[in-house]
């Protein structure tokens, strides 16, 4: 652990320590996607649900029709979708590139 400053050292080593948290931030951010409903008879398509991918698990939102929002955890994004895909066609779809092809 470093030793804090005083004075004017101190603002410095807070914005030093703001900018390397900003930087963690980033490096550590889950990767987003969208869950979308693909009803190729109806030439259709529905967004069904959002989630966070952590990489050693996913937590999903998915609204229902009226009956109250749905929020749960799976081990992996494409196991969310296979729950939500047991009686449609539900497809997963990156909203951020994986963490290598990041900027």
């Amino acid at each position: 652990m470093r030793e804090v400053p005083v004075d004017g050292a101190r603002e410095q080593a807070e914005r030093d320590l703001l900018a390397e948290l900003v930087e963690l931030s980033g490096e550590t951010a889950p990767r987003r996607f969208a869950l979308g409903l693909l009803d190729v008879q109806h030439d259709d398509g529905a967004v069904v649900g959002w989630g966070l991918d952590f990489g050693d698990e996913a937590i999903v939102y998915a609204p229902t029709d009226g009956a109250g929002r749905r929020l749960f955890l799976a081990e992996t994004a494409d196991r969310a979708r296979r729950l939500l895909a047991r009686r449609a066609d539900v497809r997963l779809i990156w909203l951020d590139p994986p963490a290598s092809e990041a900027p």
